[in-house]
């Protein structure tokens, strides 16, 4: 008899496990801090788009910057060593 797979710890199952492990791995990579100052309103459009998408602010900030650096990546090309 198959023993049913232990629940995951995390609550993630199938591709939403999938997708949050693509995330856990994305940010071991190699960082550095970094500190933004943004006005209250801001920071509270932040904190409610992080909970309605049941991320973490941190989250949503880095998603943010790391869609508007490929963007503007992709219409004004920085120099190659900068790429």
């Amino acid at each position: 008899m198959e023993r049913d797979p232990e629940p995951r710890r995390d609550g993630f199952e199938g591709l939403k496990a999938l997708a949050y492990r693509k995330v856990l791995l994305r940010d071991k990579r190699s960082s550095t801090a970094t500190s933004l100052k943004i006005d209250d309103t801001l920071k509270a459009r932040v904190q409610q788009l992080a909970s309605q998408r049941r991320r973490s602010p941190h989250w949503i900030m880095l998603e943010a910057i790391q869609q508007y650096v490929e963007r503007r990546c992709r219409w004004s090309p920085f120099p190659a060593s900068l790429s």
